[in-house]
């Protein structure tokens, strides 16, 4: 590579850049990062991006391209994660399981840290063989070896192993990040930094959503999009209500947001 001049810059062909969740919220190759309280359903608002993204339906208020999805679940056993994942199918879902080049995949590995060599490495494999366009991370802490997300290393380390697969495949990323349980009992509305006490995620993300009660009694969630480094105008805050029977965040009219209405 070598410098160019003004003109040249401003004649070079780029290539469109090709978007996840519209609009301009995740591309292809891009980062998402979903933090916030406790109990604000980021769980299973992510387990509904997973089978939405899988199909190319909407997700909450964005359309979406199919991709190949994997989800890596690694707070929850398997036994208690799949109890889950049932109720999901049978009250998001209708108890229909999409066509098999519509589904999701899923890693269920509460010793998997993404932090590591081996980790990395076994990431990298799963999505060259598999064909994954977009990698969903639940949750952060429980991937790194520390445990901890104040562990700079460690975050660098896992951040490094999501660069990868980002330059190699042109997949995107998406992190969710919860408090640990025995760090829930102060569960104030913090900033991202505040919360899990480090910037570096924060630089790497294209996109930040943040989730925080508005009232916990009606099961209503305010989602602020704190960052959006692609999108051409700022979007407006959702508020969403947590449907129990559906098990997914809908709009007041119950409307579910991820069937686009």
């Amino acid at each position: 590579m070598k410098p160019k001049t003004l003109t040249e810059l401003l004649a070079t062909q780029v290539p469109d850049v090709k978007f996840v969740l519209e609009p301009r919220m995740l591309s292809m190759g891009g980062s998402l990062v979903i933090y916030g309280q406790a109990e604000t359903w980021k769980s299973w608002a992510v387990l509904d991006l997973a089978t939405a993204v899988s199909e190319g339906r909407p997700w909450l208020v964005f359309p979406s391209s199919r991709q190949k999805v994997l989800l890596i679940q690694t707070e929850l056993t398997e036994f208690m994660y799949q109890d889950r994942v049932l109720a999901f199918v049978k009250q998001a879902l209708g108890g229909k399981v999409p066509e098999n080049g519509h589904q999701p995949l899923f890693v269920n590995d509460q010793e998997l840290k993404l932090d590591t060599w081996q980790g990395g490495q076994v990431l990298d494999e799963w999505v060259k063989t598999y064909g994954i366009g977009v990698v969903i991370i639940d949750c952060l802490y429980a991937s790194l070896a520390s445990g901890t997300t104040k562990d700079e290393i460690a975050i660098q380390k896992l951040i490094d192993a999501a660069k990868r697969i980002q330059a190699k495949h042109n997949t995107s990323v998406v992190i969710v990040h919860h408090k640990r349980k025995e760090d829930r009992e102060t569960d104030s509305d913090k900033r991202f930094e505040e919360m899990t006490g480090t910037a570096k995620l924060g630089y790497w993300a294209d996109t930040i959503f943040r989730f925080s009660h508005i009232d916990r009694a009606e099961d209503t969630v305010k989602i602020a999009i704190e960052k959006e480094r692609h999108a051409k105008e700022r979007s407006k805050d959702l508020v969403l209500k947590f449907d129990r029977q559906q098990l997914r965040l809908v709009t007041y009219a119950g409307i579910p947001t991820s069937r686009g209405g």
